[in-house]
């Protein structure tokens, strides 16, 4: 392997690692099932310049909640060919959605303060205006979507508080245009505002691009308010603040159906981040490639692909053992009887072993006792990752095996019993890739959730008369 381009195999590296995780991350982010459609489209079938991940997200997943908590899909908005033209910031229309009073979903107040917070939040970190507040009153707004060009505009007047909010939207990595921002904010002092009274955000997708200095300069000049903001924090701050932060203030739709519309659109703004990183790692690699002028050969690549998917099984088998460790763990000390296995060796107890061993590398499994007859397992397959049943530790017996298998079916859902070593089992929720951040707290739930099942069992065995 040519040692001087290692710079660009570590960058290559990592856009691999970034492409191989595309398809999990968005599955993950919107709860769909790897084989999905959606998630085909949002992965394969990615569209620069005509967003078609926004398209099919919003079109085929997200709902509206219209008018008396009504379900209606996007097609039925009250927006006049709601896309327009193909090019348009899609985003500053679903925005306007959210936070105009003429859409009667009962839920703009709440979203439209939340997001004139975060905008004023960010003015003061600037340093643009003092740390006075309240500078953006959120009742008596008008809302305009791409009226005169502007993407988003929100108004109000009374009370002495007037303002203008200009939300200049990048996220399409569209040009600027010749004296972009002017034009914005002489059409607003043509609605009688002053300049003084104007605040103008720009809002690209990341912090890597900028207005026009230019316009910049012009802005200072004439006392016009700006800053520039970003989904990947902004934006990202407002969903995270009304989805979490202030669930406590919810109106009535957002508990039927827009809570749910804002998380669709918080999964898609994540997922256009990781998009954007990647395209950075391209950048990146390309510019090494220029200053080398020489490209790594094929069998440089394919053994850097099989390298990082060699890593990749390595860290989910670790990963693996790790989480099975440390339930054990917990249940030794409440004073389980608590043991692993081999599935293909399951009569063989496994007590001292550590996360790096090679039997993570194969089908294993973290058995509690129930009796002689039966164990409640937490365990794993390479190819259906994580999963919770009840296993044959001993000879069959015939007048428990009813009692088993009515308890298996009570508590595990959509169960699969056709193999002979188990009574019945069924898919867990949680990945390796899953239990990476949270292993601790995964290993507390399922330790809870073995003995939970293990107890119940043994008093369905009582009950029925067939103790041990």
């Amino acid at each position: 392997m040519n040692t001087n381009l290692s710079p660009v195999l570590a960058i290559l590296s990592e856009a691999e690692t970034a492409r191989k995780e595309s398809c999990r991350r968005v599955c993950k982010l919107l709860s769909l099932d790897q084989t999905s459609t959606i998630a085909s489209i949002l992965v394969e079938k990615d569209n620069e310049l005509d967003h078609q991940p926004l398209i099919k997200l919003l079109e085929e997943v997200s709902q509206i909640v219209g008018e008396h908590g009504v379900r209606r899909t996007i097609t039925d908005w009250p927006f006049e060919n709601f896309w327009g033209n193909p090019h348009e910031p899609r985003h500053s229309k679903l925005l306007g959605y959210f936070i105009d009073p003429l859409q009667k979903h009962d839920c703009d107040y709440f979203l439209r303060r939340k997001l004139l917070e975060v905008l004023e939040n960010a003015l003061k970190a600037s340093e643009c205006l003092p740390p006075v507040p309240r500078l953006f009153p959120a009742d008596g707004c008008k809302i305009y979507v791409e009226s005169e060009h502007i993407d988003l505009l929100i108004e109000r007047r009374g009370d002495g508080r007037n303002y203008a909010v200009i939300i200049e939207n990048k996220i399409n990595w569209a040009k600027n245009q010749n004296k972009q921002l002017q034009t914005y904010v002489e059409c607003v002092r043509g609605h009688e505002f002053k300049y003084t009274e104007i605040y103008v955000f720009y809002l690209p997708l990341t912090n890597d691009k900028e207005p026009d200095p230019g316009d910049r300069a012009w802005l200072k000049k004439q006392g016009v308010k700006y800053n520039k903001i970003t989904f990947e924090k902004h934006i990202l701050d407002w969903l995270n603040a009304v989805l979490e932060e202030s669930k406590h203030e919810w109106p009535q739709n957002m508990h039927i159906g827009m809570s749910e519309n804002l998380n669709h659109y918080r999964s898609l703004i994540k997922y256009l981040n990781q998009k954007q990183k990647e395209r950075e790692m391209n950048a990146k690699i390309l510019e090494k490639l220029k200053l080398k002028n020489e490209l790594p050969t094929w069998s440089d690549l394919e053994a850097l692909k099989q390298s990082i998917e060699s890593l990749q099984q390595c860290m989910k088998q670790v990963l693996r053992g790790k989480l099975l460790l440390e339930i054990q763990s917990i249940l030794k000390t409440q004073g389980e009887d608590v043991w692993l296995c081999l599935e293909s060796k399951s009569t063989e107890k496994i007590y001292d072993v550590s996360p790096y061993d090679e039997l993570f590398g194969n089908l294993v499994n973290l058995c509690v006792r129930a009796d002689e007859t039966v164990s409640v397992c937490f365990g794993y397959n390479p190819t259906a990752d994580f999963w919770l049943g009840y296993m044959r530790s001993g000879s069959p017996d015939k007048q428990k095996e009813a009692v088993i298998l009515s308890e298996a079916r009570k508590r595990l859902i959509n169960m699969h019993e056709e193999d002979s070593l188990w009574y019945g089992w069924v898919p867990s929720v949680v990945t390796c890739d899953g239990c990476e951040k949270q292993l601790t707290f995964l290993a507390k739930t399922y330790s809870e959730t073995l003995v939970k099942m293990r107890n119940n069992l043994v008093d369905q065995l009582k009950g029925k008369d067939v103790r041990s």
